[in-house]
């Protein structure tokens, strides 16, 4: 159920001068504590230009920020839909499911899950997932993924459900699970801050693909026309450009690592000619 006067976040914000920010505490680049314990990744660089946004069209000399850390993706979407918080600033896929609940913004990532998994594996498809151990975190399209193959018949694999992307490595770096299935720019990260990055394999080809947006108040049409616009004006000024390539492809706290990840092809076509639209089937 929506929460009661959810679309009225612009006035809230304007009454109070305060705009509360839902983040995630281990989804490098995204969004991660840094050693100060202060959130900090590209989605949160994004989210401080959409804040700016948000003061200026309000017109208040300040806007003070109250952050709340959500463990998982489900609690993102409660904080949200129970309006505990007026933005979730994560690395969260916009799928069908989720919009009957909350509303995302124009995609600012388009990620794709893939496996990684021990070299003695270097699994490649689901199918040599069967009788082995999957972590994926809980309540997200990489745990659902796992659960639709097995149903399928496709694969036999054994979920192990994490609470977070640090859970999830953990737990493939000690060997309690054999694989690990997430979006494949978390995969790089976890591998390059690695303690020997050579001992994981990471999957060549896309499971699916997964468009990240940033979540807010379901049908806040006063607050879509703000987020959308920013975004839209950082990426033809050629901000946007700049704050990917500060989060992929320069080194970045906390060992000041580069993934080296250039921005693929599905966002950059995306770049090409950005659209508030996603294809039927997401």
């Amino acid at each position: 159920m929506q929460a009661e006067g959810a679309n009225d976040t612009l006035k809230k914000i304007k009454q109070t001068g305060v705009i509360t920010i839902s983040y995630r505490e281990a989804s490098i680049p995204f969004s991660y504590l840094d050693e100060q314990k202060k959130p900090i990744g590209y989605t949160i660089d994004l989210c401080m230009r959409l804040t700016e946004a948000i003061r200026t069209a309000l017109e208040l000399p300040k806007l003070q920020i109250n952050w709340i850390p959500a463990k998982s993706v489900p609690v993102a979407i409660t904080y949200i839909t129970e309006n505990k918080a007026d933005l979730e600033c994560g690395s969260t896929t916009n799928t069908k499911v989720r919009r009957d609940v909350v509303t995302f913004t124009m995609p600012i990532y388009i990620a794709g899950i893939k496996i990684m998994s021990h070299k003695s594996l270097a699994a490649n498809d689901m199918h040599q997932l069967s009788n082995k151990k999957v972590a994926a975190n809980i309540g997200t399209t990489a745990a659902k993924l796992v659960e639709a193959t097995n149903q399928m018949k496709l694969s036999a694999a054994t979920l192990v459900e994490t609470k977070d992307h640090n859970d999830a490595f953990q737990k493939l770096e000690s060997g309690q699970v054999d694989a690990w299935l997430t979006d494949d720019v978390l995969l790089y990260s976890y591998r390059a801050a690695a303690r020997t990055p050579e001992d994981f394999v990471i999957s060549n080809r896309f499971l699916t693909s997964e468009p990240y947006g940033i979540m807010f108040q379901k049908d806040d049409a006063a607050m879509k026309k703000i987020l959308n616009g920013e975004l839209f004006r950082l990426i033809n000024t050629g901000e946007f450009n700049k704050i990917y390539a500060k989060w992929f492809e320069s080194p970045i706290p906390p060992k000041n690592i580069s993934i080296g990840l250039k921005m693929n092809l599905l966002l950059k076509t995306y770049m090409s000619a950005p659209s508030e639209d996603l294809p039927a089937n997401y």
